[in-house]
């Protein structure tokens, strides 16, 4: 407990920093359209840096 609140300690996250243009190129390399890029904005405060949501075409178009 710190200052009263339970906080793990048992995680460690390891971060990459990528540009967005190349994480949108990745994507789009393997068939993903409509990529949009979210902040922590659109999220509600909760602690995210960003997150980028897109979609693949179905294959039976």
């Amino acid at each position: 407990m710190i200052d009263g609140v339970w906080q793990r300690s048992d995680i460690s996250m390891l971060v990459k920093d990528y540009f967005e243009s190349d994480i949108k190129s990745a994507l789009a390399n393997v068939g993903f359209i409509e990529i949009n890029k979210y902040d922590k904005r659109d999220f509600d405060g909760l602690p995210v840096r960003s997150g980028f949501a897109c979609r693949k075409p179905s294959v039976s178009q």
